[in-house]
């Protein structure tokens, strides 16, 4: 066998490295060939795929939407907001329903054997069909829009009926608590409500009123427009605290009906457990006490709480009204406040111009226009 000359060598080397150098021309070249068919691929306008699950199933396989190329700053910009929506909306698991938008919120503490004072109210006063429809003549339909809270306790070792609980599926406007019913639980109400309605309700207005309290929606409404719309907390305010740590320290409004603007709730939804849970008795003097508490927390300038003239106190003491009012307290049954109502509806300028009317005596359905007033011309602002 011949010896491989030196020269021979040389030629092999040159061979072997001349067959490497075009096996890596090959390669590349297929390189470039791959990457050129995935940039077209991918900036290549491919219809998307429908992602709906085959036959209902949830796991069943599903094509996998391609990359969409950006073309302009503009599509980049709003694709990268779009992305960080997405992502907090990921990570958010409890995002917000919308708030209904309505004017007033009506809140009235009840409970389970209210039902007749409930239908009474739903279908009586608190329902804009059973007024003159010229009542409401100019006032535009955003004021018009009211909802009812209905918050209601429970008693010891009772479960809540099933009539109960099919009032509740009809009408959407009662919410059940664990509070023990009771005098003493009445306050307990009235903070969840004030807290829950900023949770529901985009309102202006939160109102309290009792089960006996006639509300005269006209002029709540048109009263309410022209009123001040922060740092409101009126009604008839005349009492102060006789007893407590907190006796003569603040006025408030009686419970028969107040109002509070929105921004005041959300003042007081933000108080802390140590600054709500005070010893306070009655409800009404506990709704002052949060009032209080906001104004000097807020360092809040104005009267809080400011008195007006929409109050009837004890309607039945004297047997003349004048209907220019919100609230007609004290009617304490339903045949009372439907008598009144029957009264209120008939008013009229034209027929009494004072709105003042005198109930006769017994229990006689009838009143009629306080003629000494309308002689007069004197009548009550």
């Amino acid at each position: 066998m011949r010896l491989i000359e030196a020269k021979d060598f040389s030629v092999i080397v040159v061979v072997v490295c001349v067959m490497y150098l075009m096996i890596s021309v090959l390669t590349n070249v297929q390189d470039l060939n791959d990457e050129y068919t995935y940039e077209y691929i991918d900036e290549k306008e491919i219809p998307i795929p429908d992602l709906k699950p085959a036959n209902g199933n949830i796991n069943a396989d599903r094509e996998i939407k391609p990359k969409t190329p950006i073309t302009s700053i503009a599509n980049q910009d709003k694709t990268i907001s779009d992305l960080k929506n997405s992502s907090q909306n990921s990570l958010d698991h409890n995002i917000k329903p919308a708030l209904q938008d309505c004017f007033i919120v009506i809140f009235i503490p009840s409970m389970a054997k209210s039902a007749n004072l409930r239908k009474e109210l739903r279908t009586r006063w608190l329902n804009r069909s059973m007024w003159r429809e010229e009542e409401f003549q100019g006032i535009e339909q955003v004021y018009l829009n009211f909802k009812l809270m209905f918050v209601l306790g429970k008693h010891q070792d009772k479960e809540y009926s099933k009539e109960l609980l099919e009032e509740v599926d009809a009408n959407r406007d009662m919410f059940l608590t664990e509070f023990e019913e009771s005098k003493a639980t009445l306050k307990d109400k009235l903070l969840w409500a004030l807290r829950e309605s900023v949770k529901l309700y985009n309102y202006t207005y939160f109102v309290k009123v009792d089960h006996d309290t006639l509300i005269d929606l006209p002029n709540l409404i048109k009263g309410s427009i022209t009123s001040p719309k922060e740092n409101l907390y009126t009604g008839y305010c005349n009492k102060m605290l006789l007893g407590s740590a907190y006796k003569r320290t603040f006025r408030y409004c009686l419970g028969g009906g107040y109002i509070f603007s929105r921004d005041l709730v959300e003042k007081i939804a933000l108080l802390e457990d140590k600054e709500t849970n005070v010893e306070i008795f009655p409800e009404d003097g506990y709704a002052g006490y949060l009032a209080w508490m906001v104004k000097k927390k807020y360092d809040l300038k104005g009267n809080i709480p400011q008195r007006f003239g929409g109050w009837r106190l004890k309607i039945y003491t004297k047997n003349v009204i004048k209907f220019t009012r919100y609230f007609y307290h004290w009617l304490k049954n339903h045949h009372k406040l439907e008598r009144m109502f029957q009264c209120r509806i008939k008013a009229n300028k034209t027929e009494c111009p004072s709105l003042q009317y005198v109930f006769e005596n017994g229990e006689s359905k009838e009143c009629t226009c306080d003629k000494s007033d309308v002689e007069a011309g004197e009548g009550e602002n």
